[in-house]
C-alpha cells in the first residue's frame, strides 16, 4: 500500500533562506533547504496542540535549519515515545518546531502554515493517525489509521524523501 506514493521531484535548493515564524512572529527560524516530505497528522497531540483538527507537517533535516542562540521556544515531550521534542512559543503557545532523532541522523519538523509561501513546498502525501479525524478529508490522499500502520507510512514517506533530496550546496 505504501509503494503508490511516488517520490517527490528532487528541486534545487542551494539558494533557499526563508524565515519560518508562529503566528505571532515573535519565535522564528531560518530554512536553508525545502521541508523533502509532508503529511496531514491528526493525532491527539497535533490536535490539542495547533488547536485544529490536524497538523499540516513537513519534515527536513535540522541541519538544514538555524535556531537562534536567544529563542524563547520551549521544548517539551508529549510521548516517550517516539519522542518527538516539540517546540513551543512562549507568547503565543503555538508549535513552531519540532525535532527528532540524534546526530546527523535528527530531523527537523514543522507546520507548513510556519512557511511564509506554503505554495512553494511539496504536496502532502497522506494522512496518518485518520481514525482520530474529526471529519474526513475531501482528498485522494492515502490515509492510515492506527498507530502502527501510521508509523509505518510515515516513516517510510521521510525515508523516501531523505534518499530523493539533493544536498544544499553551503
Amino acid at each position: 500500500m505504501l509503494n503508490n506514493i511516488e517520490p517527490e521531484k528532487s528541486r534545487e535548493e542551494s539558494t533557499v533562506n526563508k524565515t519560518c515564524s508562529c503566528p505571532c512572529g515573535k519565535s522564528q527560524f531560518q530554512v536553508l533547504a525545502y521541508p523533502f516530505a509532508r503529511f496531514i497528522c491528526h493525532c491527539n497531540i497535533c490536535q490539542e496542540l495547533y488547536n485544529a483538527p490536524f497538523a499540516d507537517a513537513t519534515v527536513l533535516w535540522w541541519r538544514d535549519i538555524i535556531l537562534p542562540n536567544d529563542h524563547d521556544i520551549q521544548f517539551k515531550k508529549y510521548r516517550a515515545f517516539p519522542g518527538i521534542d516539540r517546540g513551543i512559543c512562549s507568547d503565543c503557545k503555538s508549535p513552531i518546531i519540532a525535532s527528532m532523532g540524534f546526530g546527523a541522523a535528527r530531523l527537523a519538523l514543522t507546520a507548513a502554515r510556519n512557511f511564509p509561501n506554503i505554495n512553494e513546498l511539496i504536496e502532502p502525501k497522506m494522512h496518518i493517525f485518520y481514525n482520530h479525524r474529526v471529519s474526513d478529508a475531501a482528498d485522494d490522499l492515502s490515509k492510515y489509521s492506527g498507530y502502527l500502520k501510521s508509523e509505518v507510512a510515515v516513516v517510510s514517506l521521510i525515508a523516501r524523501g531523505m534518499l530523493n533530496r539533493k544536498r544544499p550546496v553551503r
